[in-house]
């Protein structure tokens, strides 16, 4: 027991700044928001609100909600109820967990605001512990939760970010994605939120979620947006947040950027963008992708470390990073991507930017 609590508190620790503090199960590590991700999403409920937990886990979002508001934790799990309420007392905070199924318990919730994070595993045809991103299996699933959450009077409620939902459910709440580390974490359906403006999406970046970086637009609808017909002085790769929020185009319009192939890939441009929302890179050559005359021009330009990325394309970045690398030179990166219906690889070199 102790080894597997020291095995998972290592894994937990990139997420939680204080991971040997908590008790941990595999299911309830995997399921867990992160701790920013957490606190953001505790931000956007006003304070002094009466919160329901639903599917508590062990109990991260539980715990952030618990330092702005009174909150009840539910989950069918007698285990994992018990370490949540632990959890909680390990952190200072006394709070009502219940063993109880959701949301047959919380009754017509009115008075209350809820966050909810249904289970995304799968547990038919022996597909036990296989994550979904199709909400009619959440374990509540949507179609259950949906109904409670219009009455409340405020609702979260985790997604996966691949989730897909009716365009009816975008008309009663804001759809937002939460992003941190370079990672797209979560998607969220939100209701009554203090700290968000009207919009249709939004999208979070939440590395300080004490002063997150937000997106947002009034519509749902992508924007029109150019292919470019040239690679500029600069290509960017904008977050994963981003791309799956489908805002990434609205974002590129604010910045003068245009994709290269198409707005699923790369970014191009004639200044420079220092923002946490992208990573830039200046363009060094554009050359045809063929392994054998890349690797000759990175030994002509005495390359050491190369850094492959990739956007459109089936090409296995890593194995491509291993064999172009060596251990003495300067660092490049490869951009391998679509231009033009031609596969390219763009030579670049990192800008480096500070926040």
């Amino acid at each position: 027991m102790i080894v597997e609590q020291m095995r998972l508190a290592r894994r937990a620790a990139t997420r939680f700044p204080d991971a040997s503090r908590w008790l941990w199960t595999e299911r309830g590590l995997q399921q867990a928001s992160d701790w920013r991700s957490a606190v953001f999403k505790a931000s956007l409920i006003p304070v002094g609100e009466t919160v329901v937990d639903g599917c508590c886990g062990i109990g991260a979002d539980l715990l952030a909600i618990s330092r702005h508001s009174r909150v009840i934790g539910i989950d069918r799990d007698a285990i994992m109820a018990m370490i949540a309420r632990t959890n909680l007392t390990s952190h200072g905070r006394e709070v009502e967990v219940v063993q109880a199924e959701f949301p047959a318990i919380v009754g017509h919730a009115g008075n209350s605001w809820l966050h909810v994070d249904p289970d995304r595993r799968s547990h038919e045809h022996n597909q036990q512990d296989r994550r979904t991103t199709q909400a009619d299996r959440f374990s509540p699933s949507l179609v259950d939760i949906l109904p409670l959450a219009r009455r409340a009077r405020g609702a979260i409620i985790k997604l996966a970010p691949a989730t897909q939902i009716g365009t009816d459910v975008e008309l009663d709440f804001q759809r937002g994605w939460i992003g941190c580390v370079g990672e797209c974490r979560q998607q969220l359906l939100v209701r009554g939120a203090r700290a968000i403006l009207p919009a249709c999406r939004f999208a979070a970046l939440c590395d300080d979620p004490f002063a997150p970086e937000i997106f947002q637009t009034s519509t749902d609808c992508p924007a029109a947006i150019s292919i470019s017909p040239h690679v500029n002085q600069y290509v960017f790769d904008l977050h994963p947040v981003l791309y799956a929020s489908a805002l990434q185009s609205a974002w590129a319009n604010q910045h003068a950027l245009f994709p290269i192939e198409s707005p699923a890939g790369y970014f191009t441009g004639s200044a420079q963008v220092l923002s946490p929302w992208v990573q830039c890179f200046r363009v060094l050559e554009v050359l045809p992708w063929d392994e054998r005359r890349v690797r000759s021009w990175l030994r002509g330009h005495s390359a050491g470390i190369v850094e492959v990325k990739k956007r459109l394309v089936e090409v296995d970045a890593n194995l491509q990073q291993r064999r172009l690398s060596q251990l003495q030179g300067e660092s490049f990166t490869l951009l391998i991507t679509r231009h033009l219906r031609r596969t390219v690889a763009i030579v670049a070199q990192r800008v480096s930017i500070t926040f």
